[in-house]
């Protein structure tokens, strides 16, 4: 799971979806507690501008 920080507008909505409470807005930029993420995706899916994006290894 990445964030890409030049895309996010800060709209929070990501932040109110989190199950895990594992995003915080730090000033302009979402970050994320690797540790508490679940990797539900539910930010990815809320997400207005695709700031959050899922990463496939394979």
């Amino acid at each position: 799971m990445t964030t890409i920080h030049e895309r996010c507008i800060g709209c929070q909505a990501c932040l109110a979806r989190c199950p895990e409470a594992a995003l915080r807005l730090d000033g302009q930029t979402i970050s994320r507690d690797h540790e508490r993420c679940s990797l539900c995706l539910d930010c990815v899916e809320i997400c207005p501008v695709m700031a959050h994006e899922a990463l496939v290894r394979g």
